[in-house]
């Protein structure tokens, strides 16, 4: 686009806006060629530059801008979302490997926990054992006791009843 067109294109651009301009417009053809009308059309011709220019160069830079920015965004979200994922992934795989190792340590636990209760059962049983042997072994002594001491008074009865005749 030429300087003459924007230039133009603002002229347009102001006439439309309502400012009267449309019939100064029907009256000059150029406005920066030194026509008719100039002195007139000055002031429009620079505020329709500048408003070409900010409809044609600025306003689509600003959008190519905010479109950049958006798909930065987009971007910037859409790793933080891999990222995410693969550190969920990772901390599954994780959880997964120590609930296997847990699982096992459990199970090391269980069979230790048998081997001690079957260690246990053994000590017990061979306590009681013992005890039932020196419970049985206390009787028997205790019964010789009461059969020696029944033999010494049936003794002294018959010693008695010998010498008492």
């Amino acid at each position: 686009m030429t300087l003459q067109d924007a230039a133009g294109f603002g002229t347009i651009l102001v006439g439309v806006i309502g400012t009267g301009a449309a019939a100064m417009m029907a009256q000059t053809m150029d406005p920066l060629s030194g026509g008719a009308g100039i002195a007139g059309w000055s002031s429009f011709g620079l505020a329709g530059l500048v408003l070409a220019w900010l409809l044609l160069v600025h306003l689509p830079n600003k959008d190519k801008q905010a479109e950049a920015k958006d798909a930065k965004i987009v971007e910037i979200v859409t790793q933080t979302q891999k990222t995410i994922a693969e550190q969920a992934e990772a901390t599954r795989k994780e959880r997964k490997e120590e609930r296997v190792d847990f699982v096992k340590a459990l199970q090391r636990n269980e069979e230790q926990g048998n081997t001690n209760w079957a260690r246990i059962e053994a000590a017990w049983e061979k306590a009681t054992d013992r005890i039932c042997d020196h419970l049985d072994n206390h009787r028997v002594r205790e019964r010789e006791q009461v059969a020696e001491l029944e033999d010494r008074v049936r003794s002294k009865r018959s010693h008695n009843e010998n010498s008492g005749s």
